[in-house]
């Protein structure tokens, strides 16, 4: 059972940035999907973690850079597995019926999930160099969790 990270994402930009970037993320379950940002090759979906097939492995290791889901995920997302993201903030929505009346108006958007272990880092840094005109805020908590 992992520790749960607390993520709280802020995107600032043009609306019509920030509206590419959201249909870019979103996927059917969720308004951001890692797996939109970086997509999991195929054939590492499939292969079991540990890999134990050492042809496999290697081919995996060489094509991807990562010898199975897991291993691909926690090194390119930074967390093991995709996420479940809310908007809480929309300052497109924050009256019914508004629109901008000008596709330069700033859009905020605030959206909030967890990830197991630690935050999803390599991931939003990579949602920033696809979107350079957008600024990313990622605050996050992470629980420590002791026993004797």
């Amino acid at each position: 059972m992992p520790n749960w990270c607390s993520n709280t994402p802020l995107l600032r930009g043009k609306e019509e940035d920030i509206t590419r970037l959201l249909d870019t993320v979103a996927d059917t379950d969720t308004t951001l999907s890692l797996a939109k940002i970086i997509a999991v090759p195929e054939a590492l979906k499939n292969a079991s973690s540990p890999n134990r097939d050492e042809a496999s492995k290697e081919e995996n290791t060489k094509l991807y850079g990562a010898s199975d889901w897991y291993e691909f995920q926690t090194t390119r997302w930074g967390t093991k597995w995709d996420v479940n993201a809310t908007i809480n903030y929309d300052s497109h929505l924050r009256t019914p019926g508004w629109q901008s009346r000008s596709p330069n108006a700033t859009r905020t958007v605030s959206m909030s999930f967890e990830s197991a272990w630690a935050p999803p880092q390599p991931a939003i840094d990579m949602l920033a160099k696809q979107f350079p005109m957008v600024d990313i805020y990622l605050s996050y908590s992470e629980t420590i969790v002791t026993g004797k």
